[in-house]
């Protein structure tokens, strides 16, 4: 393997918002026209809940131990209820005393189409509880950033305000992609978004948002075909943030990290901007930047029933969960697919309608409300402490505790309010995702054997591992950037020479590391003839030698090659005929013995003729024999032997019998060092 440069994936030239290609599972469907029957679905729920700030300051309630009720006892003038209280503790024939408190007729939203919003609150489950924070906190005094493809929020030239945001507070914000002050949308998205973050409520008029008296700052960073650079979004981030955004909602994202876009979290980051990202609608790993543990707040998608949305990103970046919807269903039973119900526009951004849509795009603002309502609330101002209040106090999904598919659970906003620092947990230790490790295996050196110029090689990148996850994708390329495969195993023809192999292995959580191996294809090294012999010049031609038995002769009984070759016959006792010594050419380690040989039947059972190899000066060694009666006979047999060799090699041929009618025969003796 060759010293490996770890590479992290970086430098992606757009970004898409959670739902156009790079997270495509966000559907547009399902409006909710306006007609006389909806307008009378809505009617005012009415439920009485008691304040636990306020009671009664003239008497408390104490319940005696032989009483069927508890009784009012009057405070006494200039004492505190507090200390009231203290002096029933010890008393025997007490069994409780308990402040009185105000309890207080609580209404829910007028909006028409709330009820259709689940995903705020419900009888059942599934919401966020809205109903209950309402009365603690609606955001005032926050402003939101809504980064990306701009909002409804004016009437200028050709655009028009949503309605709904008729009540709605806006601060100036910028267009990134026209580059002026007017970012309007072009698309919808954005504005179904803010809608979530900070619609107008309890205005007799359309939905509700959850935060309606925060501020929304819009900023454009995506087209109108929901498409934006990196650059436009980083830009987008930090303006922002030095303009006084203490919340930016990301529903967006882009499957490759980059430092422009992680500098610029950081940077709102360290500017105390709490900043909250859409995890990604591909059922795969967290994009970007949602996957900046340190930084952001990463949001997944559920669905009515609370299980986790069929679209919605996981793994170890993954922070909390909020709903997001599932159209291909109707949980709830409201005639209309599960979607995220917001006013917007399709088409033209002058006409609009009231839209169900599904993705972590719409539950990325659910969070990003609640973070605002924490905040205008002051029991958590700090971008750690809005991530503490929101992941400690979720209601806890999936399985116990965190996991890579619901995070800390469902953003509960009531819950969330009531957080104090110190009494549920610590700090969040935000996920760190640790990158891969890419391991393409040894360099690999082989020869083209067949002369074609291509040799087939299989590279191997299995022993690649992820220490706190899995590798969910491998990439082998060549320096140019062509893509050969992704497989762990690549199987590959390479031509003459050498070629540099990169693997680049992701991990679930988007991080990638490379690693890179050579394959060198040499040629088949050019064939030497440094032997060769068919018998036809004269006997042993000074090449060969015979024992003492001298039962061998030049025979022109029959060949293979001309018209002779080596005969033995007779009384033969492994009577022998021995090549000289046959040097090997400088460079050449392999030499390749090639022969005929042929027996006559009338060889019997134990006869033979063997060929025996000498290597570098050594011993004898037996390379190949053919026997009488065993195999085919009056026939010629081609023998090949390959060996190895350095400096030099000898060959003999043994012949054992015992009549002079029975004959074996050699021809065409040839070797070759390679």
């Amino acid at each position: 393997m060759m010293n490996s440069l770890r590479i992290f994936t970086t430098g992606v030239l757009s970004l898409a918002l959670v739902g156009a290609p790079v997270f495509p599972a966000i559907a547009v469907s399902d409006e909710l026209r306006v007609r006389g029957a909806d307008r009378d679905v809505l009617h005012e729920e009415r439920t009485i809940r008691s304040s636990a700030a306020s009671y009664r300051s003239d008497e408390i309630l104490v319940k005696f131990k032989d009483a069927q009720k508890a009784s009012r006892v009057t405070v006494p003038h200039g004492v505190s209820v507090e200390d009231f209280l203290g002096s029933f503790t010890h008393r025997g024939d007490v069994e409780y005393a308990e402040p009185n408190y105000i309890a207080t007729a609580y209404a829910a939203p007028n909006d028409p189409y709330y009820s259709y919003q689940w995903h705020f609150d419900n009888a059942s489950y599934g919401g966020i509880h809205m109903n209950n924070a309402w009365d603690v906190s609606q955001g005032a005094g926050v402003t939101v950033a809504i980064v990306d493809t701009g909002i409804a929020y004016e009437d200028y030239s050709i655009y028009l305000k949503a309605p709904d945001f008729s009540n709605t507070m806006f601060v100036p914000g910028y267009d990134f992609v026209s580059n002026d002050t007017h970012p309007n949308d072009e698309n919808g998205h954005g504005t179904h978004v803010a809608g979530t973050v900070a619609e107008g409520t309890n205005n007799n008029s359309g939905v509700a948002g959850i935060a309606y008296q925060a501020a929304l700052m819009p900023v454009r960073v995506l087209d109108g075909s929901g498409s934006g650079s990196y650059a436009d979004v980083a830009d987008g981030i930090m303006w922002a943030a030095d303009n006084g955004a203490q919340v930016i909602n990301l529903s967006l994202g882009g499957p490759t990290s980059s430092d422009t876009l992680r500098d610029a979290v950081a940077y709102a980051y360290n500017k105390g901007v709490t900043i909250v990202a859409a995890s990604g609608n591909d059922n795969g790993v967290v994009g970007y930047p949602a996957a900046y543990d340190d930084y952001v707040i990463a949001v997944g998608a559920t669905r009515f029933d609370e299980a986790r949305a069929p679209y919605s990103n996981y793994g170890a970046s993954l922070d909390i969960v909020a709903p997001g919807g599932d159209l291909n269903v109707d949980q709830n039973g409201d005639g209309y697919g599960d979607g995220v119900l917001q006013q917007t526009f399709s088409g033209s951004p002058r006409s609009f309608g009231y839209y169900f849509f599904q993705g972590t795009s719409m539950a990325t603002p659910h969070v990003a409300g609640v973070a605002a309502l924490v905040i205008a609330n002051g029991n958590a101002t700090s971008p750690v402490d809005v991530r503490t209040a929101l992941q400690t106090t979720a209601d806890d999904l999936g399985t116990a505790g965190r996991d890579d598919y619901f995070g800390h659970g469902l953003v509960n906003a009531p819950a969330a309010l009531a957080y104090t620092s110190g009494g549920s947990g610590g700090d969040p230790t935000p996920n760190v995702n640790d990158p891969p490790v890419a391991n393409a295996g040894p360099d690999v050196s082989v020869t083209d054997t067949d002369g074609n110029g291509l040799e087939t090689v299989t590279l191997d990148g299995s022993a690649s591992y992820d220490s706190d996850g899995s590798i969910v994708s491998y990439e082998w390329r060549t320096v140019s950037g062509t893509l050969l495969g992704t497989e762990a195993l690549l199987t590959q023809s390479f031509s003459l020479g050498s070629s540099t192999i990169t693997l680049t292995v992701t991990d679930n959580e988007g991080l990638s590391s490379s690693d890179s191996t050579d394959v060198m294809v040499s040629a088949v090294p050019p064939i030497v003839t440094i032997f060769s012999d068919s018998f036809e010049v004269s006997e042993w031609n000074g090449l060969w030698t015979e024992d003492s038995q001298n039962d061998w002769f030049r025979s022109s009984q029959r060949a293979t090659q001309g018209s002779r070759s080596a005969e033995i016959d007779g009384t033969a006792n492994n009577a022998a005929l021995i090549s000289q010594t046959i040097a090997m050419p400088q460079g050449k380690t392999t030499a390749n013995i090639s022969f005929d040989w042929y027996i006559e039947s009338s060889l019997d059972s134990g006869e033979y003729v063997a060929m025996d190899v000498s290597v570098n000066g050594g011993s004898w060694t037996e390379k190949a024999r053919i026997l009488g009666n065993v195999d085919q006979e009056n026939t010629w047999h081609a023998v090949n032997v390959q060996l190895s060799a350095s400096s030099s090699v000898r060959i003999r041929f043994r012949g054992y019998m015992n009549s002079s009618n029975e004959d074996a025969n050699v021809d065409n003796v040839v070797v070759i060092a390679q």
